[in-house]
């Protein structure tokens, strides 16, 4: 948890790039760490890098009930995009955004 946690502190004050060892560590020391295979997966989304996102999104996918309920459906949302199940990624957003209207992401991210 302290990787994780110094991971995130990173990320948030500094980069991803700087960010990305710290989460790297943290999954080896502890590999259930559901939160640090999702952020390792956002980064290398963020930084167009969708193949090497794939391998840490489907383990976060795999562990995803460790995770906060907002984490989650961001979790469920992303992986089912990027694993073309469009229906399963819109239907999560459309929950998401009902249980929490004042979230931005779910508006801003439900697909057509």
């Amino acid at each position: 948890m302290q990787a994780l946690s110094q991971a995130q502190r990173l990320r948030h004050e500094q980069s991803d790039a700087v960010a990305l060892p710290q989460y790297k560590r943290a999954v080896e020391l502890d590999p259930n760490l559901a939160n640090a295979y999702m952020n390792l997966a956002g980064i290398y989304y963020d930084s167009g890098e969708t193949s090497s996102m794939m391998p840490y999104a489907t383990k976060a996918f795999a562990l995803r009930e460790r995770l906060s309920q907002r984490s989650r459906w961001f979790d469920e949302a992303v992986y089912y995009s990027q694993t073309g199940e469009l229906d399963k990624a819109k239907a999560t957003y459309i929950q998401w955004q009902q249980t929490f209207p004042a979230d931005v992401t779910p508006h801003q991210n439900l697909p057509a």
